[in-house]
């Protein structure tokens, strides 16, 4: 009898389990569905349970890149990392080269944190300043045109200020939040970054980073490992806008999907880094290069398509 019992139970319990298991594994995969639909240019595998891909061999474009780069001769800075195994083709990943517009972004991760600790408002009306560094720059420096004294709300600005790599959009917000961030809330002091002041005889100073610490940047909004996912997915999503397609724009098919952010300075650096929305097979590309913009953005064009020519034929 009591053996008869327990066999009673035993049975009673599998059934329940598969019952809640089952609705667990609904649950899961619900939340896994609801994630990357509502945050579609963030990491695959932050919504799911068992994330993988298959391994694949990267040497053969390692060694494309590599002597395509030997072939310009000039400094520069390449850092690619494929995103779903971490596998990196790097080549002057660590030489310094003049951030510029690129240092645009950490300025707007900043803007969003100060947002997500309650210190301010996206949609905070605010005056644009009348001391803008370069703010008579039309290359890059002004594109909106706006004039000190203006009002805007910091959203806008931010968005101007990544879509359109504006300065004086991009001032207002620093300004804006400046202050409000401890120092080591700030988004550069939370990441693998190395940065160099440096000073120009004819301007001001400016930012040196390298390719491999500027992916760092990317990977942490990929990632969502400074900002919360909705910050990160609004941020990126921005960098989605941005019309200039000379570069890694450019090496891709308009049906594919970039996030990506130029810097220029003058005539001697020109950058283009981003993340590159293949799917199912999502890299992070950064480019830096110590050339005239015209040759530069050419072979950044030209080394954006060959990665993805590459990726692409990985496709299932």
């Amino acid at each position: 009898m009591r053996q008869r019992f327990f066999i009673i139970i035993i049975a009673v319990l599998v059934a329940l389990s598969l019952v809640f298991g089952g609705l667990y594994l609904h649950e899961r995969n619900s939340l896994s569905s609801s994630g990357q639909s509502r945050y579609p240019l963030l990491a695959q595998r932050l919504f799911q349970e068992n994330p993988s891909d298959v391994v694949i061999n990267f040497q053969p474009l390692r060694a494309d890149i590599k002597s395509y780069l030997a072939s310009v001769g000039v400094k520069h800075s390449f850092y690619f990392q494929y995103l779903f195994t971490g596998t990196t083709i790097r080549d002057g990943d660590s030489n310094l080269l003049v951030g510029a517009s690129l240092m645009k972004i950490p300025i707007v991760m900043d803007l969003y944190k100060a947002v997500e600790e309650g210190k301010i408002s996206l949609d905070k009306n605010v005056v644009v300043p009348s001391d803008v560094p370069g703010g008579d720059d039309k290359n890059f420096g002004n594109q909106e045109n706006l004039k000190a004294g203006d009002q805007i709300t910091l959203r806008k600005a931010s968005e101007i200020a990544l879509n359109e790599s504006d300065n004086t959009a991009a001032y207002t917000v620093f300004e804006a939040i400046d202050g409000l961030l401890s120092t080591q809330d700030q988004a550069l002091n939370n990441l693998d970054v190395e940065l160099q002041d440096s000073t120009s005889a004819d301007g001001p100073p400016y930012v040196m980073i390298s390719s491999r610490s500027y992916a760092s940047i990317l990977s942490c909004l990929y990632f969502s490992c400074f900002l919360s996912l909705k910050d990160s997915q609004a941020v990126l999503n921005n960098l989605t806008n941005s019309p200039d397609d000379n570069g890694l724009r450019g090496g891709v098919p308009q049906s594919v999907l970039v996030a990506h952010k130029i810097g220029s300075f003058s005539t001697i650096t020109q950058s283009d880094c981003g993340i590159v929305y293949v799917p199912n097979r999502r890299y992070l590309l950064c480019i830096m290069m110590d050339e005239g913009t015209a040759g530069a953005s050419q072979h950044i064009k030209k080394l954006s398509q060959m990665v993805y020519d590459y990726v692409n034929k990985l496709n299932p």
